[in-house]
């Protein structure tokens, strides 16, 4: 299809090329436009554009441009290393460029290889970098010019990459070569056929031949630290990061390292990664006792492992431990740690060639120390809900949570004070739930801690016991003195921050507490740690302060309006503000109102004096005016307002800006003084006709905004005017009684609020149209009276459009097809015009409309007639276009043997509808009364077939698609 097209495009353009059909056609400047974009439309080459424009205009053709043919190395790839033994190695990257007269095939591109490149290199590839595509044939043995016989076409003033990949010997020694492109590199212009070549060699990228490595990190995911549970499946203890550089390697064998004095409370190892297609890969090992070297260890070992890092790039290898119950041998307080084993390692290059260490041989440990616990408590600080501090009300509250796993035990809390300017004494816990005191007798505190340790406890438990699952809250009580401006008190958790081996509850540290973990547990067995890891102590602190204001600068808040309200334009309200600061009491205050819109707090534009040098005493009455200065407040309805108070702080400084509303404000117009008088109560109307309401408005101040019910409609009226509605774009499309509700809002142009509404109800009546057909020959003048043929038509794209749309044209058709013309005519030049055999005029809703009834001879348009309807022209062969890889017309309609579709618009020649038009072209096809191409254009072969159409079907045959044939169209095809 798509060469159909452009054998259409050039066998027109030769024919309008042509002398003699130029000459006949006397093409306008608009005409020929019209040409050369279509061409344009379809790609043609500069070259032709402008022999046919200069064949157009009978100017001389401009002599043929040449185009060139530049090579470059492509900036998108840069230098690179490689190790030898990599296969199809991107050694080099090019692009070919065409220049902006014309595009290029480019048949041959040549590869120069100095020494040493061939005596490194073998299998010399060449590929479309875009699509992959192999160009040319594979230079097994490169040579040091290597041409390649290609294919490659390359667009006007477009570019084309093309990449040189190779294989590099395994025996390579550390080298470095540069791949050149150049001369010999050529193709042939797509237009003019001249042969076109690269003029210099250009050099790509340069490629070093070096070693490839592989290096161990911990990756910057690596866990840290934490307490884990016994009976965990799994618990993530170490991450490690291999960076590959100059090639790819394979990972096969590793061994992970445990220290033996937690082996017992691993139940096993597993490592997971992603293997060559980025697929997750896991594998789990027991751990072996190997008491030797310096790292008396334990050893989870791994084979047949497939982890891949990608040349130039890294992968992560995760480590996670399965952890058994306390009751299967876990110890309380093992600290569990993985490293990587430097040795026992096995990885496999991208050329085969393997290492079996890593890291010199060093074993690498992972950054976390996990400790086991049989159950964990979670700390919290809880909120007091007091504000200042005082003796009697719980300064500081903390929970205590038991794991589910199991309960726990606490016997030492610490709390940090910090004080300043103020005193807390006699401190004590209090148990929130039940209110009994903890610790008495068990407190030491120097200042700045507080040590509730309960094994000091002689007449009180030496432990506190917190269910599994469970939660208890403490408060704490003191004495505080000298609370005062300027004092602050802070008080939070005090945490641990490093490990100490189990042991009895008296263990050194800020928190002592236990798993329960010891099969006969008291306050002295190993199952006692202290709070090193626990959750809940950072950001754990409470603090209290009492600032000293400043009072250098006079503080003005205001209250009210202070965003959001709606202030009416007459009423009174009171403006509301707080002060601080002696200047801002004993000095007074200027107070004003600003637009938002035309300024700010800082930039005073626009800003009006409501009250000047009136006493601060909080508030000012107000009775809102319609007007404040030069600002007109009635005229919006919008929060744009903003009240603004000034203060004297001295002499010196004068008025300064001190407060001003949060957020904007509005005004607005009192619903009470507004009203619609005078609404015509009814009105009768024709049906179709345009109509007109009227009534008045009287507001206090600002405008009104009039709409009216369901029918739209609005003007915009000054205070106290009158208003008006004119309806002429919402008649009444049928007579009967119609109820309207005209509602009036506040408004300069944005409809505000509701203020009033009215109602009215309109008649419409029906007047019947009149129908009179003047006799053939003759048509209706300005008068309505019929007068014989006077004047002409214009032909105008295959349209007939009348010079006075009241006179019929004297017809331009064969005289001897003609029906009801008039006696004289014009030549047979323009045979298939449309003529007119009478004129219809209407009374439709008193307007009179002229409409006329066509009469065509359908035959085949002369050139004259094709150039003078360009436009036809283009539209059809974008059709086509958009139509490419169909059948045609005849077998596509042969093909489609169920073919349904609902006609639902008019069609006529030049109609816009393409998918309407194909599917009629169709329909006319297997009717037998159409045999050309479905295009989706509706021209002179449609026009006609659609008459036959007609014809079959006793329609009257006017070529027009309406409403009758339509009917037909969906009877037979909407099924």
């Amino acid at each position: 299809m798509k060469k159909y097209i452009f054998g259409a495009i050039f066998v027109f353009v030769f024919l309008i090329a042509s002398p003699a059909v130029t000459e006949a056609a006397g093409l306008t400047s608009v005409q020929i436009q019209a040409i050369i974009s279509l061409l344009s439309s379809f790609g043609a080459d500069a070259s032709v554009i402008a022999n046919v424009q200069a064949a157009l205009t009978g100017a001389t053709p401009p002599p043929p441009s040449i185009s060139s043919l530049t090579a470059a190395k492509y900036t998108g790839y840069g230098d690179q290393m490689v190790v030898p033994g990599t296969q199809s190695a991107r050694i080099g990257s090019l692009t070919l460029s065409a220049g902006a007269s014309e595009g290029i095939d480019v048949n041959t591109i040549v590869i120069h290889l100095g020494s040493p490149a061939t005596m490194l290199v073998t299998n010399l590839t060449l590929k479309n970098d875009m699509t992959g595509a192999v160009l040319g044939s594979v230079q097994t043995m490169p040579s040091t010019s290597n041409s390649f016989a290609v294919s490659l076409p390359v667009a006007q003033a477009s570019s084309v990459v093309v990449d040189v990949y190779a294989d590099i010997v395994s025996s390579a020694n550390a080298n470095t070569f540069v791949a050149k492109v150049g001369i010999g590199t050529r193709g042939v212009g797509h237009t003019t056929g001249v042969a076109i070549a690269v003029s210099q060699y250009i050099a790509l990228q340069t490629i070093t031949i070096g070693a490839g490595s592989l290096t161990v990190t911990r990756s910057a995911g690596d866990p840290v630290s934490n307490n884990v549970l016994a009976g965990a499946s799994s618990v993530r203890v170490g991450q490690f990061n291999f960076a590959a550089q100059n090639s790819a390697y394979t990972i096969q064998s590793l061994a992970v390292l445990v220290p033996n004095s937690a082996a017992t409370s691993v139940t096993a190892v597993t490592v997971s990664y992603k293997d060559v297609n980025n697929v997750t890969q896991t594998q789990t090992q027991g751990l072996a006792v190997n008491a030797g070297g310096t790292y008396t260890t334990a050893t989870a070992t791994f084979t047949g492992l497939t982890m891949y890092v990608p040349m130039n790039d890294s992968a992560n290898l995760d480590v996670s431990v399965g952890t058994p119950s306390i009751a299967s041998g876990a110890t309380s307080g093992a600290a569990i740690s993985v490293a990587l084993g430097g040795n026992n390692f096995m990885a496999v290059r991208s050329d085969g060639l393997a290492i079996t260490s890593i890291n010199s041989g060093a074993n690498l440990r992972a950054t976390g120390m996990f400790y086991v616990r049989k159950s964990i408590p979670t700390f919290a600080m809880v909120s007091t809900g007091v504000t200042v501090p005082s003796t009697g009300s719980p300064l500081y509250k903390f929970s205590i949570t038991a794991d589910l796993a199991g309960a726990i035990e606490w016997s030492k809390v610490t709390l940090n004070l910090s004080t300043v300017g103020a005193s807390v004494s006699n401190l004590y816990l209090v148990d929130d739930t039940s209110g009994s005191t903890i610790g008495n007798g068990s407190i030491s505190s120097s200042g700045t801690t507080a040590v509730f340790d309960l094994t000091k406890n002689t007449a009180q438990p030496q432990y506190q016991q917190i269910a599994a699952g469970s939660t208890k809250t403490y408060n704490l009580y003191g004495t505080v003195a000298g609370f005062a401006t300027g004092s602050t008190i802070t008080i939070s958790l005090a945490a641990d921050g490093s490990p100490v081996a189990n042991g009895a509850a008296s263990a050194a540290g800020s928190t002592s507490w236990s798993d329960r973990s010891a099969p006969a547990h008291t306050i002295s067995t190993s199952d006692w740690t202290n709070g090193y890891l626990l959750r809940g102590f950072v950001n754990s602190g409470m603090s209290y302060s009492k600032n000293v204001p400043d009072v250098s600068v006079p503080t003005i808040t205001i209250i009210s309006p202070n965003g959001g309200e709606v202030w009416q334009i007459g009423n009174t309200y009171t403006l509301h503000w707080t002060s601080q600061g002696a200047d801002a009491v004993n000095y007074p205050v200027q107070i004003g109102i600003v637009d938002t819109r035309y300024s700010s707090e800082s930039g005073l534009r626009r800003e009006q004096v409501i009250a000047d040098s009136i006493p601060n005493t909080g508030s000012y009455s107000w009775t809102v005016p319609q007007s404040v200065g030069t600002m007109n407040l009635g005229d919006t309805y919008l929060s744009v307002y903003k009240i603004i108070v000034h203060s004297r702080s001295d002499a010196v400084t004068g008025v300064a800006l001190s407060g001003a509303s949060s957020a904007p404000f509005a005004f607005g117009i009192s619903t009470a003084n507004v009203n619609l008088a005078a609404i015509t109560s009814s009105l009768t109307a024709a049906v179709n006709t345009a109509f007109a309401i009227s009534g008045t408005a009287s507001p206090t101040g600002g405008y009104v905004y009039v709409t009216a019910g369901t029918i739209g409609g609005a003007t915009i009226v000054s205070p106290a005017g009158v208003w008006s509605l004119d309806f002429s774009a919402g008649r009444f499309a049928s007579a009967g009684s119609y109820p309207i509700t005209v509602n009036a809002y506040s408004s300069t142009g944005v409809k505000g609020a509701l203020l009033a509404s009215g109602t009215l109800t309109i008649t419409a009546a029906t007047s019947t149209p009149v129908t009179a057909v003047c006799a053939a020959g003759s048509v209706f003048d300005a008068t309505g009276n019929c007068n014989p043929i006077t004047k002409n038509y214009t032909y105008i794209a295959g349209t007939v459009v009348p010079t006075n749309p009241l006179q019929t044209p004297k017809c331009s058709c064969d005289v001897s097809q003609a029906k009801d013309c008039a006696a004289t005519f014009t030549s047979t030049t323009d045979q298939g015009t449309v003529c007119y055999d009478s004129f219809v005029k209407t009374n439709l809703f008193g307007v009179l409309v002229y409409k006329s009834v066509p009469y065509t001879r359908s035959t085949a348009l002369s050139i004259t007639s094709l150039l003078g309807g360009i436009s036809q022209t283009a539209s059809a062969l974008n059709a086509l276009s958009s139509a490419q890889g169909q059948e045609s017309g005849a077998d596509q309609a042969k093909s489609t043997t169920d073919f349904t579709y609902s006609f639902t618009r008019n069609l006529e020649v030049t109609s816009p509808y393409t998918n309407d038009i194909s599917a009629l072209q169709i329909v006319l096809i297997k009717e037998g009364v159409y045999s050309g191409e479905v295009t989706g254009g509706f021209y002179t072969q449609t026009y006609a077939a659609v008459q036959q159409f007609q014809t079959k079907y006793g329609i009257d045959a006017t070529g027009f698609v309406g409403p009758v044939t339509r009917a037909k169209l969906n009877e037979l095809y909407a099924k």
